[in-house]
């Protein structure tokens, strides 16, 4: 691999029968989810990986051979913390939430090597019977799992106005009793896991209480529901988990994270999704226009959002827009770089580092960015046709896509803790334990169990597809 660029294959551009000939890859590097393998064969058969390296099993006499010298192996991805079917260019709301548009998402998901997108709140009504048709059919993109409407704030997180939320399908207890109520209702309609928006929007917006949110945590887990919040601040961070909340969907972004947080979340099993480029895009695109002139970049954006980020005019009001400090120091708290006081020095108790199956020379996450149309705290992505995605690692099987890739894709690069649990990022597809109904989520029981192990994907069809990276 070179340092400062990687061209990865992650998946085959066309599908494999069960029938097929075995086909042995020669000569590539595999990384299999845990480590760099360097170049070694990899033996499919039909739509399983059945051996990866030397020496090669009988079964590879008469494969067919593929010669991939220059080009890497990894599994497919999966987003933790994404949003499907409620953007259409560059507007958000619930009038876009069809089955045309989630499936436009999903595929563009798996076009991206992204192969299991987890749903973290503000779907429609029709989203569990997408989830069942799309995860019984490759074709129609990535897999869905994902939290239903999720459970806000009266009046406060999502705001169902500035957010086109016109048929609102947010839960919004006011009232321990009325949170119980609604994770039974979200329990009885099949959610993978429940999502919590535990935010005031920097105060302008009523926050939901400790007493709704600490009795929405504990019956979801009385049900066997994970739980994951959305949060901005570290005291709601910090009670959130001492709730024993299993996931923060957000990085910390107003202060550092102390030690003995931190310390809490390892020996929790919380989970830590930082979402950096839901503050980032704000400025980095306006910052960096030329980007938009690399085609994996170019194939991911809307035209109408293409065209508003390629206007000089509007990059310059973007970058001085009132938001935009904030911007950049929810970035520099929630990597760990905030900038130190006059005479002092900076700290924090999550000091962010590349993870091993990061690539030398590339520290963000990008697959592809998040895409926020305004300044300012921004939730939900509205520039990607797949809305944005946050959080992203490689997941713990190859790939299955039937369809061509795009010229070239992203892989997408995550940031852990130092101070993290061991896997922080939830793996929807490598995780252990079924908590809750259908959500392949952490096994509350063995929360640090989660580990990328390389094995195929249970759905069949092709298990590797070609994409090239193309990214500085």
């Amino acid at each position: 691999m070179r340092p400062t660029r990687l061209w990865a294959l992650l998946l085959a551009a066309v599908a494999l029968p069960a029938a097929a000939e075995p086909i042995l890859f020669e000569n590539a590097r595999v990384f299999d989810g845990q480590r760099d393998r360097g170049i070694t064969p990899v033996l499919i058969d039909g739509a399983r990986i059945v051996h990866i390296g030397t020496p090669l099993p009988a079964a590879a006499t008469g494969a067919r051979r593929v010669d991939y010298t220059g080009k890497t192996l990894l599994p497919a991805l999966v987003s933790d913390h994404a949003h499907v079917g409620n953007t259409q260019g560059l507007e958000h709301g619930d009038r876009f939430y069809t089955r045309d548009n989630v499936v436009r998402d999903l595929r563009q998901f798996q076009r991206y090597g992204i192969t299991t997108v987890t749903a973290l709140g503000m779907n429609g009504a029709d989203f569990f019977a997408l989830r069942t048709e799309v995860n019984a059919d490759p074709r129609l993109g990535a897999q869905l799992y994902g939290a239903g409407g999720g459970i806000g704030a009266p009046d406060g997180a999502p705001p169902a106005d500035s957010m086109g939320l016109r048929h609102d399908p947010v839960a919004r207890p006011r009232t321990a009793e009325q949170a119980r109520a609604a994770i039974a209702t979200q329990h009885a309609d099949g959610v993978d896991l429940i999502k919590l928006w535990v935010d005031d929007l920097g105060g302008k917006r009523p926050m939901m209480t400790p007493e709704v949110y600490r009795a929405a945590i504990a019956e979801a887990h009385a049900r066997g529901l994970t739980v994951a919040a959305h949060i901005h601040d570290l005291d709601q961070a910090r009670d959130l988990v001492d709730a024993r909340v299993d996931i923060l969907a957000h990085g910390i972004r107003d202060r550092a994270v102390d030690p003995m947080l931190a310390r809490k979340m390892r020996d929790q099993g919380t989970w830590y999704i930082p979402t950096v480029a839901i503050d980032e895009a704000n400025y980095w695109y306006a910052e960096h226009p030329q980007a938009l002139q690399q085609p994996f970049l170019r194939q991911a954006l809307h035209r109408d959002v293409l065209a508003r980020w390629s206007q000089p005019e509007w990059q310059r009001a973007q970058l001085a827009g009132s938001g935009i400090p904030a911007a950049r120091a929810a970035v520099a708290t929630n990597l760990g770089q905030r900038a130190p006081p006059a005479g002092g020095r900076g700290q924090a108790g999550f000091r962010h580092r590349r993870r091993r199956d990061a690539a030398p020379g590339d520290r963000r996450c990008r697959a592809p960015r998040a895409a926020v149309a305004g300044a300012g705290r921004a939730e939900p992505g509205t520039g990607t046709a797949g809305g944005h995605v946050t959080g992203g690692r490689s997941a713990g099987h190859w790939p299955t896509v039937a369809g061509s890739p795009p010229a070239s894709a992203p892989t997408c690069w995550c940031w852990t803790p130092t101070h993290s649990p061991t896997s922080p990022t939830p793996n929807a597809s490598a995780r252990s334990g079924r908590p809750g109904r259908k959500w392949p989520g952490k096994s509350r029981s063995n929360p640090r169990s989660a580990r990328c192990a390389l094995r195929p994907n249970k759905r069949g069809s092709s298990p590797l597809r070609e994409v090239s990276r193309n990214m500085p």
